[in-house]
């Protein structure tokens, strides 16, 4: 059972890697506007037993309204989700977690974006409650700004 696990997360973890790759290949061959930026962080579980999760989002470019997408796992590999939701011309953000593998992170997201970071807010299951701030990663300049 251990095996089936352990190799189980490796695949999927592969497979988001993959997808990664493919994403920053996409931007390299201009697939993306040199607005287009990535919401990079790491936020504490709720309790002293839980994981931290990581987050990997993909919002509109800058000062624009639009769709969120994204994923977010817990750092011990025991779930991923998938975030999807929208971001308003004024900055609000609305978005839900919905586990996609193992026992992932699940609930709603809300927030506030800001030039360089985007605050959030978590309200989900006992792990995934958080308040936090993640920072902007740029295709454009291989890191924030």
């Amino acid at each position: 059972m251990r095996k089936l696990i352990f190799g189980s997360v490796a695949a999927l973890c592969c497979a988001v890697s993959l997808g990664l790759t493919a994403a920053g290949a996409f931007a390299q061959e201009g697939g993306n506007d040199t607005n287009t930026s990535y919401w990079l962080g790491r936020s504490k579980g709720a309790g002293p037993t839980c994981a931290m999760i990581d987050w990997n989002v993909v919002p509109p470019p800058r000062d624009k309204a639009g769709p969120i997408k994204g994923v977010a796992f817990y750092s011990d590999m025991s779930g991923i989700s998938r975030i999807s939701g929208n971001v308003t011309a004024d900055g609000k953000i609305t978005s839900t977690l919905t586990s996609v593998f193992g026992n992932g992170p699940v609930g709603t997201v809300t927030g506030t974006r800001a030039a360089d970071s985007t605050h959030l807010d978590v309200k989900g299951d006992a792990c995934a409650n958080a308040s936090f701030t993640i920072r902007r990663w740029s295709e454009a300049t291989g890191g924030g700004g």
